[in-house]
């Protein structure tokens, strides 16, 4: 994670992924994706998907909770969570295609 700052010059999104049935972790999650878009001005301005992965089990959280949770943290940008499950490959062409557009 030290490193990440080297890859961030010439940037042009940011997909983040997570693993909205880990509830515990979501923190940590939320706290990486802070230092990483808000503490670097490199990155201003990038777009960024968050894949809410194993949207699929029952016990994931809602996308409106992590949209909730995350919000401060997207800021004014441009910025999309899409729920995935890549198991069952859904919602990840969904979310490719949003960044391409």
């Amino acid at each position: 994670r030290a490193l990440w700052r080297h890859y961030y010059e010439n940037t042009s999104a940011i997909l983040y992924v997570i693993d909205s049935t880990d509830k515990e972790r979501f923190p940590d999650a939320k706290q990486l994706l802070d230092c990483m878009i808000i503490a670097d001005n490199q990155l201003d301005g990038v777009p960024v998907l968050v894949m809410a992965n194993k949207q699929d089990l029952p016990q994931a959280m809602p996308l409106e909770q992590i949209a909730l949770e995350l919000r401060n943290s997207l800021g004014g940008r441009r910025w999309c969570i899409q729920g995935t499950s890549a198991t069952a490959r859904r919602g990840l062409f969904e979310g490719l295609d949003w960044l391409a557009a």
